[in-house]
Protein backbone atom coordinates (compact mmCIF):
# COMPACT_ATOMS: atom_id res chain seq x y z
CA UNK A 1 0.00 0.00 0.00
CA UNK A 2 2.82 2.32 0.63
CA UNK A 3 4.20 1.46 -2.60
CA UNK A 4 1.08 2.41 -4.59
CA UNK A 5 0.90 5.58 -2.57
CA UNK A 6 4.24 6.95 -3.49
CA UNK A 7 2.99 6.12 -7.12
CA UNK A 8 0.76 8.00 -6.72
CA UNK A 9 1.51 10.58 -4.79
CA UNK A 10 4.50 11.04 -7.61
CA UNK A 11 2.34 10.59 -10.68
CA UNK A 12 -0.26 13.18 -9.09
CA UNK A 13 3.01 15.59 -9.03
CA UNK A 14 3.74 14.97 -12.29
CA UNK A 15 0.60 16.17 -13.54
CA UNK A 16 0.28 18.75 -11.10
CA UNK A 17 3.09 20.02 -12.94
CA UNK A 18 1.37 19.63 -16.33
CA UNK A 19 -1.17 21.66 -15.22
CA UNK A 20 0.87 24.80 -13.63
CA UNK A 21 2.76 25.07 -16.91
CA UNK A 22 -0.54 24.80 -19.25
CA UNK A 23 0.52 21.48 -20.99
CA UNK A 24 -3.14 20.56 -19.63
CA UNK A 25 -5.60 23.38 -19.86
CA UNK A 26 -9.23 23.70 -18.49
CA UNK A 27 -11.26 21.25 -20.32
CA UNK A 28 -8.94 18.78 -21.63
CA UNK A 29 -9.88 15.29 -20.99
CA UNK A 30 -7.46 13.27 -19.04
CA UNK A 31 -6.95 9.74 -20.96
CA UNK A 32 -6.43 7.10 -17.70
CA UNK A 33 -5.38 4.07 -19.86
CA UNK A 34 -2.57 6.73 -21.51
CA UNK A 35 -1.69 7.88 -18.26
CA UNK A 36 -1.42 3.61 -17.37
CA UNK A 37 0.79 3.11 -20.24
CA UNK A 38 2.99 6.75 -20.00
CA UNK A 39 4.11 5.99 -16.31
CA UNK A 40 3.34 2.22 -16.11
CA UNK A 41 1.62 2.28 -13.14
CA UNK A 42 -2.30 0.47 -12.72
CA UNK A 43 -5.54 2.35 -12.59
CA UNK A 44 -5.67 2.36 -8.84
CA UNK A 45 -2.41 4.37 -8.90
CA UNK A 46 -3.81 6.39 -11.08
CA UNK A 47 -7.45 6.74 -9.43
CA UNK A 48 -5.76 7.82 -6.13
CA UNK A 49 -3.42 10.27 -8.29
CA UNK A 50 -6.38 11.92 -9.60
CA UNK A 51 -8.27 12.17 -6.23
CA UNK A 52 -5.74 13.99 -4.94
CA UNK A 53 -6.08 16.86 -7.47
CA UNK A 54 -9.40 17.03 -7.13
CA UNK A 55 -8.97 17.67 -3.67
CA UNK A 56 -6.58 20.94 -4.85
CA UNK A 57 -9.69 21.91 -7.33
CA UNK A 58 -7.77 20.48 -10.01
CA UNK A 59 -9.92 18.14 -11.94
CA UNK A 60 -13.18 17.27 -11.63
CA UNK A 61 -15.29 14.49 -13.08
CA UNK A 62 -18.16 14.12 -15.54
CA UNK A 63 -20.73 11.45 -15.56
CA UNK A 64 -19.92 9.99 -19.50
CA UNK A 65 -17.14 12.50 -20.22
CA UNK A 66 -14.33 11.30 -18.25
CA UNK A 67 -11.85 13.47 -15.52
CA UNK A 68 -11.27 16.83 -16.78
CA UNK A 69 -9.42 19.57 -15.99
CA UNK A 70 -11.37 22.07 -14.17
CA UNK A 71 -11.40 25.87 -14.55
CA UNK A 72 -9.19 27.88 -12.70
CA UNK A 73 -11.24 29.75 -10.34
CA UNK A 74 -12.27 26.06 -8.71
CA UNK A 75 -8.17 25.53 -8.36
CA UNK A 76 -7.07 25.94 -4.74
CA UNK A 77 -3.84 28.27 -5.39
CA UNK A 78 -3.09 28.03 -1.62
CA UNK A 79 -1.79 24.75 -2.13
CA UNK A 80 2.01 25.12 -1.74
CA UNK A 81 2.85 23.59 -4.49
CA UNK A 82 0.18 24.52 -7.32
CA UNK A 83 1.16 28.31 -6.22
CA UNK A 84 5.30 27.61 -6.16
CA UNK A 85 4.74 26.09 -9.73
CA UNK A 86 1.90 28.78 -11.46
CA UNK A 87 4.05 31.10 -10.09
CA UNK A 88 7.25 30.09 -11.66
CA UNK A 89 5.45 29.55 -14.78
CA UNK A 90 6.43 32.28 -17.65
CA UNK A 91 2.80 32.26 -18.48
CA UNK A 92 1.49 32.35 -14.76
CA UNK A 93 0.25 36.30 -15.58
CA UNK A 94 -0.80 38.50 -12.59
CA UNK A 95 -0.59 35.56 -10.48
CA UNK A 96 3.42 36.67 -9.07
CA UNK A 97 1.78 40.36 -8.43
CA UNK A 98 -1.18 38.51 -6.74
CA UNK A 99 1.49 36.17 -4.41
CA UNK A 100 3.62 39.96 -3.78
CA UNK A 101 0.44 41.26 -2.57
CA UNK A 102 -0.46 38.48 -0.51
CA UNK A 103 3.01 38.25 1.07
CA UNK A 104 3.06 41.69 1.57
CA UNK A 105 -0.50 41.41 3.89
CA UNK A 106 0.06 38.75 5.55
CA UNK A 107 4.02 38.77 6.65
CA UNK A 108 3.71 42.00 8.66
CA UNK A 109 0.49 40.31 10.25
CA UNK A 110 2.36 37.48 11.31
CA UNK A 111 4.91 39.50 12.51
CA UNK A 112 2.75 41.95 14.44
CA UNK A 113 1.40 39.11 16.14
CA UNK A 114 4.42 37.52 16.53
CA UNK A 115 5.50 40.80 18.61
CA UNK A 116 2.44 40.39 21.23
CA UNK A 117 2.61 36.64 21.72
CA UNK A 118 5.99 35.13 21.03
CA UNK A 119 7.22 33.63 24.51
CA UNK A 120 10.52 34.44 25.88
CA UNK A 121 11.85 31.63 24.77
CA UNK A 122 10.64 31.89 21.22
CA UNK A 123 12.38 35.42 21.15
CA UNK A 124 15.89 33.47 21.96
CA UNK A 125 15.82 30.92 19.34
CA UNK A 126 14.66 33.54 16.84
CA UNK A 127 17.73 35.80 18.12
CA UNK A 128 19.94 32.54 18.24
CA UNK A 129 18.67 31.58 14.67
CA UNK A 130 19.93 35.01 13.74
CA UNK A 131 23.63 34.55 15.36
CA UNK A 132 23.72 31.72 13.09
CA UNK A 133 22.79 33.55 10.19
CA UNK A 134 25.22 36.02 10.85
CA UNK A 135 27.77 33.01 10.99
CA UNK A 136 27.16 31.75 7.84
CA UNK A 137 26.88 35.13 6.10
CA UNK A 138 30.63 35.93 7.35
CA UNK A 139 31.39 32.15 6.17
CA UNK A 140 29.66 32.99 2.64
CA UNK A 141 28.02 29.71 3.77
CA UNK A 142 24.26 30.16 1.47
CA UNK A 143 23.28 27.12 2.41
CA UNK A 144 23.43 28.05 6.48
CA UNK A 145 21.51 31.14 5.71
CA UNK A 146 19.19 29.52 4.01
CA UNK A 147 18.17 26.47 6.57
CA UNK A 148 18.77 29.82 9.49
CA UNK A 149 15.70 31.79 7.02
CA UNK A 150 13.22 28.99 7.07
CA UNK A 151 13.72 28.22 10.43
CA UNK A 152 13.33 31.92 11.36
CA UNK A 153 10.39 31.99 9.43
CA UNK A 154 9.03 29.04 11.19
CA UNK A 155 9.14 30.22 14.53
CA UNK A 156 7.33 33.85 13.27
CA UNK A 157 4.29 31.25 11.97
CA UNK A 158 4.43 29.02 15.47
CA UNK A 159 4.86 32.17 17.79
CA UNK A 160 2.39 34.83 15.83
CA UNK A 161 -0.54 32.73 17.92
CA UNK A 162 -2.91 32.81 14.56
CA UNK A 163 -3.61 29.40 13.22
CA UNK A 164 -5.37 30.76 9.99
CA UNK A 165 -2.28 33.28 9.29
CA UNK A 166 0.07 30.44 9.82
CA UNK A 167 -2.36 27.89 7.31
CA UNK A 168 -1.98 30.81 4.53
CA UNK A 169 1.85 31.39 5.44
CA UNK A 170 2.43 27.83 4.53
CA UNK A 171 1.01 28.54 1.40
CA UNK A 172 3.22 31.26 0.70
CA UNK A 173 6.11 29.82 2.28
CA UNK A 174 7.35 28.07 -1.09
CA UNK A 175 7.41 31.24 -3.13
CA UNK A 176 9.23 33.20 -0.09
CA UNK A 177 11.87 30.01 0.38
CA UNK A 178 12.72 30.25 -3.63
CA UNK A 179 12.61 33.86 -3.60
CA UNK A 180 14.89 33.83 -0.82
CA UNK A 181 17.38 30.77 -1.73
CA UNK A 182 18.14 32.09 -5.37
CA UNK A 183 19.21 35.61 -3.50
CA UNK A 184 21.76 33.98 -1.17
CA UNK A 185 23.05 31.73 -3.82
CA UNK A 186 23.46 34.46 -5.82
CA UNK A 187 24.99 36.82 -3.51
CA UNK A 188 27.66 34.94 -1.44
CA UNK A 189 29.84 33.68 -3.40
CA UNK A 190 29.68 36.20 -5.79
CA UNK A 191 32.72 39.28 -5.22
CA UNK A 192 30.34 42.60 -3.97
CA UNK A 193 27.37 40.22 -3.26
CA UNK A 194 28.56 39.65 0.24
CA UNK A 195 27.40 43.66 1.01
CA UNK A 196 23.57 43.07 0.00
CA UNK A 197 23.55 39.53 1.90
CA UNK A 198 24.54 41.65 5.24
CA UNK A 199 21.86 44.32 4.44
CA UNK A 200 19.28 41.06 4.51
CA UNK A 201 20.92 40.25 7.91
CA UNK A 202 20.55 43.57 9.16
CA UNK A 203 16.94 43.95 8.27
CA UNK A 204 16.42 40.34 9.47
CA UNK A 205 18.12 41.25 12.85
CA UNK A 206 16.30 44.64 13.26
CA UNK A 207 12.77 42.40 12.28
CA UNK A 208 14.10 40.04 15.25
CA UNK A 209 15.03 42.38 17.70
CA UNK A 210 11.51 44.63 17.27
CA UNK A 211 10.09 40.88 17.66
CA UNK A 212 12.02 40.41 21.10
CA UNK A 213 11.20 44.23 22.51
CA UNK A 214 7.40 43.72 21.78
CA UNK A 215 7.42 46.20 19.09
CA UNK A 216 5.04 44.99 16.82
CA UNK A 217 4.68 47.76 14.04
CA UNK A 218 8.56 47.76 13.85
CA UNK A 219 8.33 44.77 13.48
CA UNK A 220 5.36 44.64 10.45
CA UNK A 221 7.17 47.68 8.70
CA UNK A 222 10.38 45.94 8.60
CA UNK A 223 8.60 42.74 6.93
CA UNK A 224 7.29 44.40 4.68
CA UNK A 225 10.69 45.66 3.81
CA UNK A 226 11.52 42.25 3.52
CA UNK A 227 9.00 41.35 1.24
CA UNK A 228 9.88 44.32 -0.97
CA UNK A 229 13.56 43.61 -1.23
CA UNK A 230 12.29 40.09 -2.06
CA UNK A 231 10.58 40.90 -5.35
CA UNK A 232 13.72 42.92 -6.20
CA UNK A 233 12.90 46.71 -5.02
CA UNK A 234 16.37 48.54 -3.63
CA UNK A 235 17.40 46.70 -0.55
CA UNK A 236 19.46 50.14 -0.14
CA UNK A 237 16.33 52.02 0.04
CA UNK A 238 15.11 49.54 2.90
CA UNK A 239 18.39 50.43 5.35
CA UNK A 240 17.75 54.41 4.73
CA UNK A 241 16.11 54.28 7.52
CA UNK A 242 16.93 53.43 10.90
CA UNK A 243 14.74 55.01 13.10
CA UNK A 244 13.40 58.37 11.63
CA UNK A 245 11.13 58.18 8.45
CA UNK A 246 10.76 54.13 8.99
CA UNK A 247 9.02 54.78 12.29
CA UNK A 248 7.00 57.54 10.64
CA UNK A 249 5.34 54.91 8.20
CA UNK A 250 4.61 51.93 9.93
CA UNK A 251 3.45 50.77 6.50
CA UNK A 252 6.89 50.72 5.84
CA UNK A 253 6.24 53.18 2.61
CA UNK A 254 6.63 56.65 2.77
CA UNK A 255 3.55 58.12 1.85
CA UNK A 256 1.53 55.72 3.70
CA UNK A 257 0.08 56.19 7.02
CA UNK A 258 -1.18 53.84 10.08
CA UNK A 259 -4.41 52.13 9.74
CA UNK A 260 -6.30 54.67 12.22
CA UNK A 261 -9.51 52.00 12.33
CA UNK A 262 -6.95 49.14 13.82
CA UNK A 263 -7.39 49.37 17.77
CA UNK A 264 -4.16 50.13 19.62
CA UNK A 265 -2.60 47.63 21.93
CA UNK A 266 -4.02 47.85 24.90
CA UNK A 267 -2.03 49.59 27.61
CA UNK A 268 0.26 47.16 29.41
CA UNK A 269 0.26 47.28 33.64
CA UNK A 270 2.45 49.92 34.99
CA UNK A 271 2.61 47.68 37.96
CA UNK A 272 3.35 44.56 35.62
CA UNK A 273 6.37 45.53 33.70
CA UNK A 274 7.42 43.01 30.54
CA UNK A 275 10.32 41.05 30.99
CA UNK A 276 10.91 40.97 27.46
CA UNK A 277 11.26 44.50 27.33
CA UNK A 278 13.78 44.36 29.84
CA UNK A 279 15.72 41.46 28.61
CA UNK A 280 16.09 42.73 24.35
CA UNK A 281 16.16 46.80 25.88
CA UNK A 282 17.12 49.20 23.01
CA UNK A 283 20.98 49.96 25.19
CA UNK A 284 21.14 46.26 24.28
CA UNK A 285 23.65 45.30 21.36
CA UNK A 286 22.54 43.91 18.58
CA UNK A 287 23.06 39.73 18.74
CA UNK A 288 24.82 39.66 15.44
CA UNK A 289 26.89 42.44 13.61
CA UNK A 290 25.26 44.60 11.36
CA UNK A 291 28.48 44.64 9.51
CA UNK A 292 30.09 41.17 9.22
CA UNK A 293 33.64 40.51 7.63
CA UNK A 294 34.24 39.25 4.81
Amino acid sequence: MTRTRSRSASLALDLLGRIAREELEPGDAIDLQALCRRHGVSRTVVREALADLGGKGLVVARPKVGTLVAPRDQWNFLDPTLLALSVQHPGSGSLPAEAYELRRAIEPAIVRSAAHHASRDACHQLLDGLRLMGEAVAARDPSGCIEADQSLYQLLAEGCGNRLLASIDRALAAIRSGQRQAAWRAELPAAGGTERAQRRLALLTRLGLAIARRDAERAAALAAQLVDADVERPLERSLERPGGRLDEHPGGHPGEHADSSRPAAAPRDAAQPDPLADEFAPTQPFPVPLRVAA
